[in-house]
């Protein structure tokens, strides 16, 4: 596992966003969506500024356990 060090000083935008986990087409969504509701997947994105003020983002997926 990687492990990254991010100053708190250096974060510059923390978002988060709740995006479909698989795309389907207009008549599978619909009965997909008849059936069960959509899985989604939960990510957290950290946008910091690095030692050499180079701008990195680092994204986290969030377990629903």
């Amino acid at each position: 596992m990687n492990q990254v060090e991010i100053a708190c000083k250096n974060i510059s935008a923390i978002s988060y966003t709740n995006e479909l986990a698989h795309h389907l087409g207009v008549l599978p969504t619909i009965a997909v969506g008849l059936a069960r509701k959509r899985e989604r997947r939960h990510l957290v994105t950290i946008k910091y500024t690095d030692a050499s003020d180079t701008v990195r983002a680092v994204i986290f997926e969030v377990s629903k356990q």
